[in-house]
């Protein structure tokens, strides 16, 4: 607080300064916050001016008021950046996730839906405002129900990642084979809000497998032979009559399989071949 600049021990080309701006006395208030300076409250008078302790309290307490304002201001000015910062994170999810060229899904704590991805409204034929309503378990085969919720709960409760495969009814009607992978999420304070997750379908994949499961080696040979096509490889009964052959042998031979099947060898030879005399089986 100064009373008179003029009386002051600042140097003079300060005083002059001061008094050149219309100003003689005038207090200064520090503006704190968190221990470091965030700015300055000033009081001027045109004239000499002493302060008594009632201005002095006055000023305090609007200098304690606009650092109060200021702190709050830059506390909303933050919370708004984070504000929009997961917005923009959101937005970014929701365009990644609707992109995306696998079946995505979110829930929350108590395993109910809170967003699926355009693939996978498709295959159960969900729109977007239909999704908070609904129950993804009443697309589950009867017989996969109960280990699909028992290991998704479970995955639940003990914040865990779980993998799991079951059959789902699609739009179409038909049940497919759904690879699931998923894992819990959790708030900024370790908070579980749900569950993030991918389904995959390996329906073609188990068929495959079950199929190659219960082939015969006779299926196997089968399906060799047919992929041979740069080598004629036929098969010969007992009688020497053609069994089967495979696309090599087609295409080299120049026999159709209706003209060739239930044959004798024979007939690959020709008439002096013939009469010369082939070999017999």
């Amino acid at each position: 607080m100064i009373e008179d600049i003029q009386k002051t021990d600042e140097p003079e080309h300060i005083k002059a300064a001061v008094i050149k701006e219309g100003i003689r006395a005038l207090a200064f208030l520090p503006l704190v916050s968190q221990g470091m300076l965030i700015g300055k409250f000033m009081v001027y008078y045109e004239q000499r001016h002493e302060f008594i302790s009632a201005e002095v309290e006055l000023a305090t307490t609007i200098a304690k008021q606009l650092v109060f304002a200021i702190e709050r201001l830059k506390s909303e000015t933050a919370t708004k950046k984070i504000t929009d910062e997961l917005r923009e994170s959101e937005e970014r999810f929701r365009l990644m996730s609707e992109q995306a060229p696998v079946m995505m899904w979110m829930s929350d704590s108590n395993g109910k839906c809170i967003h699926i991805n355009r693939m996978l409204r498709q295959f159960w034929n969900v729109s977007e405002h239909e999704v908070v309503d609904f129950d993804w378990r009443t697309s589950m085969h009867p017989n996969d129900t109960t280990e699909i919720v028992t290991r998704m709960t479970e995955a639940l409760t003990n914040k865990v990642s779980t993998s799991i495969e079951g059959r789902y009814k699609n739009a179409q009607g038909a049940y497919r084979i759904l690879h699931t992978d998923a894992r819990p999420r959790f708030s900024s304070d370790g908070s579980l809000l749900g569950m993030i997750g991918v389904n995959v379908d390996i329906t073609e994949r188990r068929e495959a497998e079950q199929l190659r499961r219960e082939m015969t080696d006779a299926d196997r040979y089968r399906i060799l032979v047919e992929a041979i096509t740069d080598y004629a490889v036929y098969l010969l009964d007992p009688n020497g009559n053609v069994a089967s052959w495979n696309p090599g042998a087609r295409k080299f031979k120049g026999y159709t399989s209706s003209e060739i099947i239930g044959q004798n060898f024979s007939i690959f030879y020709t008439p002096e071949d013939q009469a010369a005399g082939v070999p017999q089986s």
